[in-house]
């Protein structure tokens, strides 16, 4: 790996150190599920397991989302925001999404292993589901960045309004359909039960219906929203 590109990792993730708002933001879905577990048992069983595995995705994916455009704001509070994302340059654009990356797929990860000792039935799903959560957690922080650049308040204070309102209800959006129409249905295609996601939306369940949203959009859905997040974030205008 070249010295620039490690050097760009290095500044990020002693950023992502240094701000106790961005800690906290990596920290609460990392605690709060087991929290809600303790308080509220029921959650691992029948319907409740359901309720448990959305607030996962839903935390996870917005939080992602959160961290990157924050990160995003407080480099251009110090101005660094051009030497970070300089013109075509991909490396440093890069860099902050693969640290988000690693550290949200480490939570993912994480919080795997506790609900798989906790709810031992899910564990074939959550095997396959865990490293089909991590392209989506990669796309969701280049999206970050965009939203940060086109709609950003400069607010970097508080991590919750470094969006403008329109900015934030675009970034709540791509967070819940990106992992809706990703993740889960490819997971739910290879342990053969598109069936029931498809009848939930109203799908004939077909052949051709299962390989168009069991393969086809997810993986649609990641090339496409990366491309066009790093399109505009690799490039500044003068």
């Amino acid at each position: 790996m070249p010295l620039p590109f490690l050097a760009f990792l290095r500044k990020d993730l002693l950023l992502i150190l240094r701000e106790p708002k961005l800690a906290f933001a990596f920290l609460y879905p990392t605690f709060f599920i087991p929290a809600i577990v303790l308080t509220n048992p029921s959650l691992l069983r029948g319907g409740g397991i359901l309720q448990l595995l959305s607030l996962l995705i839903f935390l996870i994916c917005n939080y992602t989302t959160i961290s990157s455009t924050a990160i995003s704001a407080f480099e251009r509070q110090v101005g660094d925001y051009n030497a970070a994302l300089p013109r075509k340059g991909i490396k440093p654009v890069l860099a902050k999404a693969l640290i988000i990356t690693f550290i949200y797929s480490l939570i993912v990860f994480g919080i795997y292993q506790y609900l798989t000792i906790k709810i031992p039935s899910i564990s074939n799903f959550l095997r396959l589901f865990t490293p089909f959560m991590i392209p989506t957690i990669f796309v969701l922080s280049l999206v970050g960045g965009t939203l940060e650049k086109h709609h950003g308040t400069g607010e970097s204070k508080n991590v919750f309004k470094a969006l403008t309102i329109t900015g934030a209800i675009v970034s709540f959006l791509f967070s819940s359909v990106i992992p809706l129409f990703t993740s889960l249905p490819l997971t739910l295609y290879v342990t053969d039960g598109l069936g029931t996601f498809l009848k939930f939306l109203r799908i004939p369940e077909t052949p051709q219906m299962k390989i168009f949203f069991g393969v086809l959009i997810p993986v649609t859905l990641w090339v496409t929203s990366a491309w066009w997040s790093l399109k505009i974030l690799c490039y500044n205008e003068d």
